[in-house]
């Protein structure tokens, strides 16, 4: 087994890790871990993460991850309603004019069908939150003094959408028709 992939079984295994920690756990130099993170990099098989470690003084160490595939039924969902509405665009009385309304609003149906409004608002927010890592898209939520507090922890919208304005506006107008359903 080649060296990156020995870095990717590493980093599907334990989530992240650092140069440092490869390099110690696969016996290899600093330099031969740097080269082969350098190149999944530019493949687009790893990332590195927005949390930076910090092991003592100095600038944080960098950790990667390696980046998987969104589920196929996100893939099919988002295909299924740009086909259905598009070229004939959007069904203004349903959707705002725009893809992040479309996007946010037709995961949002898919996973909140069924929902019983006569439980707890925790209890529909739970249910929605598990229906929607189905979708690859995972929330995490804790009790706030104005309400719940919805934090978006993973999302594999933006492995198939590369304009990051429109994932992180379909984000946020799906955060906000969660806050409505269980309102």
């Amino acid at each position: 087994m080649n060296t990156s992939a020995r870095i990717k079984q590493f980093l599907e295994i334990n989530d992240s890790a650092t140069v440092e920690l490869l390099s110690r756990v696969l016996d290899l130099t600093k330099a031969d871990i740097h080269y082969h993170i350098r190149l999944l990099l530019k493949h687009g098989e790893i990332d590195t993460l927005q949390e930076s470690y910090q092991s003592g003084s100095g600038r944080p160490a960098r950790q990667f991850r390696l980046i998987k595939p969104a589920p196929e039924s996100l893939s099919r969902l988002i295909i299924s309603l740009l086909t259905t509405n598009f070229p004939g665009y959007l069904d203004k009385t349903t959707h705002k004019n725009d893809p992040a309304s479309l996007l946010a609003n037709g995961i949002l149906e898919h996973s909140c069908d069924n929902i019983d409004r006569r439980v707890s608002p925790s209890i529909r927010l739970n249910k929605i939150i598990n229906r929607l890592s189905f979708y690859g898209i995972h929330l995490r939520w804790q009790a706030g003094k104005n309400g719940p507090l919805i934090k978006v922890e993973q999302e594999f919208l933006s492995s198939l959408i590369k304009d990051k304005l429109l994932v992180k506006n379909t984000l946020e107008i799906l955060l906000d028709g969660i806050y409505k359903k269980i309102a």
